[in-house]
């Protein structure tokens, strides 16, 4: 009687165990009948309903695929890892290739990135290095060489800021400031005043220049705020004008013949430079950068007839609106009684004109785009003509920055 009850357990166990293999197998079909039905059906939205999201394009799904198949050959699934690249090949053959470029723009974002945030650091840490050497050494700076006469280092710290806010003067010269902070670890810390920067942000913005809370401080807020170029850049800090260049095409006068008519290509420049205290100087002419430039150096224009209209500007985020005024005096000859007598006709032009702060590949804020022209015109016989331009890319080309180191070699007065 034992040996028939010890067979019927080891049956029992024998089908216990054949039955486990059986439910395994069977939930690892599940697995990846479940899988395939994912990644053959359209995505479904986040809350399970069936109302499917904006599809992926081809290269974007491609690169998924691709992506998968490089993390299921990174814990060595090959098999499975070949398979996905196979799917990614089909729908796009050069994934592989973008999927490298992809990957080295974002490393190099990821190396820009960490450069900066470890630049930002390192000048915290050198600012607070800089002021504890002050503090123990009591001087700005130290002699190099040994001299008999007074040397820079004797003066006081208020001194040397009173030389900083003449270095920057009125004109905003922050690329003679960023120049003198590299002579020494003194005027370094001099050059990184805070009370000197946010003067120059109040210069630029005015009271619409607010606090440092989104920026961290004054400099970073002047850095990374969009603004214009006055007599310096944010970048390169380098003085200079905004220049727009236009050309067009227009037909000639025909020959004697009439077999011959020229066609006359048409070049000019549009010159527009900016001053902190909210005027501008705008300029057309046929004439080359090189000839111009030396018209717009200051405020009082060297030729009084030249085409130099003065107006004034505002600056709101990113968007520059500016106005400028032209008066135009014709003589004419009338007879009156039996003589000939000259009258002055007066108009009047007003140039409405609105910009956006672009930046380039390369520089910030170095692009200014046209977003709107009008001129209204006041005749003598008091009549008003508004003439709106249809701007296009061909008529009115954006305007970019472009250095004039002239511009900031004398400093007139300090910043207030």
């Amino acid at each position: 009687m034992e040996v028939p009850v010890s067979v019927e357990s080891s049956e029992s166990d024998d089908e216990d165990v054949s039955s486990s293999k059986l439910e395994k197998q069977l939930e690892h079909f599940r697995e990846k009948w479940k899988e395939e039905l994912t990644t053959k059906q359209s995505p479904l939205s986040p809350d399970g309903s069936g109302e499917s999201e904006e599809p992926l394009s081809v290269e974007a799904q491609a690169m998924d695929y691709f992506q998968r198949g490089v993390n299921l050959e990174r814990i060595g699934s090959v098999y499975e890892a070949i398979l996905w690249y196979r799917k990614a090949i089909r729908l796009d053959p050069d994934i592989e290739i973008k999927m490298f470029k992809n990957d080295k723009a974002n490393e190099k974002q990821a190396e820009a990135d960490e450069l900066k945030q470890e630049s930002e650091e390192n000048e915290e840490n050198l600012i607070e290095k800089f002021r504890d050497l002050l503090l123990t050494e009591s001087k700005i700076c130290q002699k190099a060489y040994a001299q008999q006469g007074r040397h820079i280092s004797d003066l006081p710290y208020e001194v040397l800021l009173s030389i900083c806010h003449w270095i920057v003067s009125d004109q905003l010269d922050a690329r003679a400031l960023d120049r003198f902070s590299s002579v020494c670890r003194g005027f370094f810390l001099c050059a990184r005043d805070g009370e000197l920067w946010r003067k120059i942000c109040v210069k630029t913005w005015g009271v619409h220049a607010g606090d440092t809370e989104a920026y961290g401080s004054w400099r970073n807020m002047y850095f990374n705020r969009p603004h214009l170029f006055f007599d310096v850049g944010i970048c390169l800090l380098i003085p200079g004008v905004y220049i727009s260049k236009a050309t067009y095409m227009r037909q000639g006068e025909a020959g004697l013949d009439s077999f011959y008519r020229p066609w006359q290509f048409v070049e000019y420049y549009r010159y527009f430079r900016f001053f902190p205290d909210g005027s501008f100087f705008m300029m057309t002419s046929p004439m080359d950068p090189k000839s111009c430039v030396q018209l717009l150096k200051t405020k009082m224009a060297k030729n009084p007839d030249s085409s130099v209209v003065v107006g004034h500007y505002r600056l709101t985020g990113d968007r520059v609106s500016g106005l400028a005024t032209k008066v135009n005096v014709t003589k004419v000859k009338q007879m009156k009684r039996g003589k000939q007598i000259q009258q002055s006709l007066v108009s009047e032009q007003l140039f409405y004109m609105e910009f956006v702060v672009e930046k380039t590949t390369k520089k910030r804020n170095y692009k200014l785009a046209w977003t709107n022209y009008e001129i209204r015109t006041k005749n003598p016989n008091n009549t008003e003509e508004v003439y709106n331009f249809p701007l296009n890319a061909i008529d009115f080309p954006p305007f970019f920055f472009s250095r004039v180191r002239s511009y900031a070699a004398v400093s007139t007065a300090p910043l207030d």
